[in-house]
C-alpha cells in the first residue's frame, strides 16, 4: 500500500439538493475524481482530502494551522467544553480532564458498564421486540450517568438529556447564522430550551455545592467523573496559585459553568455516538451469522460469568466487530477544518497548497471505504482487524472514527471498552434479530448533520441462545 497520492485532483460540483438528499453518495462521487477535489456546495467551496496522509497532515502534523468549524455550532448547546474549546484553552482543559480517562480509571468504569448491560439483559424476555437504537441510547445514557454522577445522583443525567434534546430541537441546523439568536426569540421551543437550561444549571450548582461541602467536612471524594472534574479543577487552581501564574486571557476560569459545560460535552459525545455504533454492530451481526457465531464462541470461552475489564484482551474478535462497525458507519462522518495560514500539503497531496481561510473536509466514511487500503471495502469483515500484517501495512489514518492528533477523542478508550463489554455481556444470553413487524431494509437516515445515524425505526426481536458447552 503506497503512501503517495497518485490520483488527479479535479473539480467536483455538488448541487445543494444532491448533497442534502444523499450527502454520502455525493461525497463518494467527488472522491472518485481524486484525493483532493474541490467541491462547490452551492456558494461554499470546500476541499475534500481523502488520502490518509492528508488526514494526518491536518489532524497531526499541521494541526495548529487549522481551526474547527463544527465546534462553534456545538458550543450553542454544550457550551465551552473540551470538544469545543480551541487553542490554548483546549490544551488546558484537556490536561485538566485527562486523569479522568487514564487507563487505570477504566477498571471502575468497567464495573458500571457490565452492571448496566447485565441489568438490561436480565430485563429482556424471549420474543420481546424493541426499537434498537432507542434501547442502546437508554443503556449508554444510564452508563454515562452513573459514571458521571455515581449511584446517588445518576438521575441528574435525565436533566442533561432533556437539555440536549431541547437544544437540538431548537437549533436544528446549528451552522446557520441565525442559530446564535434562536434562544432569544419568543418561540415555544426557545422558552422550553431556556427553562430546561435553567433547571439543569440549578441542579448542577446544587450538586457541586454539596460535593464541595463534603470535601470541607473531610468526607472522602466519590468515585465518579464529577468528583474527578472537581478534584482536577481544585488541583489546577492550587498549582496556578502556588506558581503565581494567571491563566491566559483567552483561557476561561474553571468555575461551575465550566463544570456544567464539560458535563454537557461528555454526555453529548459519550452516549449517543456509542449507541449508534452498537446499533450498527447488532444489525451487522444479525445479517452475518458466521460473524455472530464467532463472537458467541469467543464470549462463551470466558465461562459462566460476566466479562470484566480484565477480559478485554481475551475478546479480540468482539473488539473487531466494533471497529468494523465504526469503519463502515463512523458516528462522525464529516470533519471540517479551516486553514489559518497557507498550508502546502506536499507528498500528502502533491501540488495542493491550501490558502488561508480555505475549508477542508475530512471524511472517515470516504477514507475508511477506500479500496486502496481495505480489501472488499463494502463488506463486513471483522476478521480483517486480526490480520496483523495487513494492519501494519495500512496507513495510520485509513481509519480515524475518533479523530486524531491533539484533538483525538478523549473518551476513545472509554467508548471502546463500553461497546465491547456491552456486546459480550448481552451476547452471552441473547441474539438480536430483525423483528417480524420491522420494515424492510430501511435506508440510512438522510440527515446532513448525521447521515450515518442508524434509523430510529429499526426493531429487533430478542431470542435466547444456547451456549456452547
Amino acid at each position: 500500500m503506497g503512501t503517495q497520492v497518485a490520483r488527479l485532483h479535479r473539480r467536483a460540483t455538488l448541487s445543494p439538493l444532491r448533497a442534502l438528499r444523499d450527502p454520502l453518495a455525493a461525497l463518494a462521487a467527488a472522491a472518485a475524481t481524486g484525493d483532493a477535489p474541490r467541491l462547490w456546495l452551492g456558494p461554499a467551496r470546500v476541499r475534500l482530502l481523502a488520502h490518509p496522509d492528508a488526514v494526518r497532515e491536518v489532524l497531526v502534523a499541521r494541526q495548529r494551522d487549522f481551526r474547527g468549524l463544527a465546534f462553534e455550532a456545538v458550543r450553542r448547546i454544550a457550551g465551552d467544553g473540551v470538544l469545543q474549546a480551541q487553542g490554548e484553552a483546549h490544551r488546558r482543559q484537556r490536561r485538566v480532564l485527562q486523569p479522568a480517562f487514564h487507563r487505570e480509571r477504566l477498571a471502575a468504569y468497567g464495573d458500571v458498564m457490565v452492571a448496566h448491560a447485565a441489568r438490561w439483559a436480565d430485563a429482556r424476555h424471549e420474543g420481546e421486540t424493541l426499537a434498537l437504537r432507542e434501547a442502546m441510547v437508554a443503556l449508554t445514557l444510564a452508563i454515562v450517568g452513573e459514571a458521571l454522577f455515581g449511584d446517588a445522583d445518576a438521575a441528574a443525567v435525565d436533566d442533561v438529556r432533556a437539555y440536549l434534546d431541547a437544544g437540538l430541537a431548537l437549533f436544528g441546523p446549528l451552522t446557520l447564522p441565525i442559530a446564535r439568536w434562536l434562544d432569544r426569540l419568543p418561540l415555544p421551543a426557545s422558552r422550553r430550551f431556556v427553562r430546561v437550561r435553567d433547571r439543569l444549571d440549578a441542579r448542577i450548582a446544587d450538586m457541586v455545592a454539596a460535593r464541595m461541602a463534603d470535601a470541607r467536612a473531610g468526607q472522602p471524594p466519590r468515585d465518579d467523573l464529577l468528583a474527578m472534574l472537581l478534584g482536577a479543577r481544585e488541583a489546577e487552581r492550587a498549582a496556578e496559585a502556588a506558581a503565581g501564574d494567571a491563566p491566559a486571557r483567552e483561557v476561561r476560569a474553571l468555575d461551575d459553568r465550566w463544570v456544567r459545560d464539560e458535563i454537557m460535552t461528555l454526555v453529548l459525545a459519550g452516549h449517543e455516538t456509542t449507541a449508534s455504533a452498537l446499533t450498527w454492530a447488532w444489525r451487522l451481526l444479525a445479517e452475518h451469522p458466521e460473524a455472530e457465531a464467532r463472537l458467541h464462541a469467543e464470549v462463551d470461552a470466558l465461562g459462566d460469568r460476566a466479562p470484566t475489564m480484565d477480559d478485554l484482551a481475551r475478546l479480540p474478535y468482539t473488539r473487531a466487530v466494533f471497529d468494523e462497525a465504526l469503519r463502515l458507519h463512523p458516528t462522525v462522518p464529516f470533519v471540517f477544518r479551516r486553514a489559518t495560514t497557507t498550508v502546502p500539503l506536499g507528498d500528502a497531496a502533491p501540488g495542493v497548497t491550501l490558502r488561508r481561510g480555505e475549508v477542508v473536509l475530512l471524511s472517515p466514511w470516504i477514507t475508511q471505504r477506500d479500496a486502496r487500503w481495505w480489501d472488499a471495502p463494502e463488506a463486513f469483515r471483522p476478521e480483517r482487524w486480526l490480520d496483523e500484517p495487513a494492519r501494519a501495512a495500512r496507513p495510520r489514518f485509513a481509519w480515524f472514527p475518533f479523530g486524531g492528533g491533539a484533538r483525538v477523542c478523549i473518551g476513545e478508550h472509554f467508548a471502546t471498552a463500553e461497546a465491547v463489554l456491552i456486546l459480550a455481556t448481552i451476547a452471552r444470553r441473547w441474539r438480536l434479530r430483525r423483528a417480524p413487524d420491522a420494515p424492510g431494509d430501511a435506508p440510512v437516515r438522510v440527515d446532513p448533520l448525521a447521515p450515518t445515524r442508524p434509523p430510529a425505526g429499526w426493531r429487533v426481536r430478542i431470542e435466547a441462545r444456547m451456549r456452547a458447552t
